[in-house]
């Protein structure tokens, strides 16, 4: 497992653990990693680990680590835009239409953003966001700096 101060351990434990982290802590042979290629490199080597990592570390190894399914459900595109897959992350930004009616270079931002995002995510080897909630948030920034 990642470390405790891993954004990846404290969903771990806020989803499975239900917000409980010794369970996981104080449980026999588990290793807490401060580096992700170290975790890869204990769940490679021991047939019956189990490791817990973001979607694209593990694309980056998939050739040495295998993904399981939960619930008979894998991990697709299909099955995360449609909720079915359980461990999914979003990101999410956050601003008032003061803040960005007031501050221009707010908007300039969540504009250079929201026309950016899938790119990068898809270069980092995350899953894009729809392409509908893009728009729909293109049309709310519009809305707050006075667009119509």
């Amino acid at each position: 497992m990642p470390d405790e101060t891993s954004d990846t351990f404290v969903f771990f434990v806020e989803q499975i653990l239900g917000g409980s982290p010794e369970l996981l802590t104080g449980a026999l042979n588990t290793t807490l990693e401060d580096r992700d290629q170290r975790l890869v490199q204990g769940v490679a080597l021991e047939p019956y680990a189990i490791g817990f990592m973001d979607y694209a570390f593990y694309q980056r190894n998939a050739e040495i680590v295998n993904l399981l399914t939960i619930n008979e459900t894998t991990v697709t595109i299909d099955n995360i835009r449609e909720g079915d897959y359980p461990f999914i992350r979003s990101l999410y930004l956050y601003s008032d239409a003061n803040t960005i009616f007031s501050k221009p270079q707010t908007g300039i931002f969540l504009n250079f953003y929201l026309s950016n995002v899938n790119q990068a995510t898809t270069e980092a080897g995350y899953f894009s966001a729809p392409i509908l909630d893009l728009d729909r948030a293109e049309f709310t920034l519009m809305q707050a700096q006075g667009f119509e």
